[in-house]
């Protein structure tokens, strides 16, 4: 099985019954086995954190970065400047 496929798995799993208050809330992020290998080949390609949220239609990615050096970095690389 690869890697992203175990990761939904274990993502998609309920913890312990008996969870806080505040763990309650916190839903645990479940996406498709690809969408979670493209974020994750983003992430490689952009040397930085990238978030990949679905919805039924539509779609977001969330680039982190660091200061204007590092978001200017990311630019360059998405542009192929």
């Amino acid at each position: 099985m690869r890697q992203t496929e175990q990761l939904c798995k274990v993502e998609a799993e309920p913890k312990s019954k008996t969870k806080s208050k505040s763990a309650r809330k916190l839903k645990p992020r479940v996406s498709e086995p690809g969408v979670l290998e493209l974020e994750e080949l983003l992430a490689e390609q952009l040397a930085t954190h990238v978030i990949i949220s679905m919805k039924k239609q539509r779609g977001k990615i969330e680039v982190a970065f660091a200061d204007l050096d590092d978001l200017e970095r990311i630019y360059r690389l998405i542009s192929g400047l």
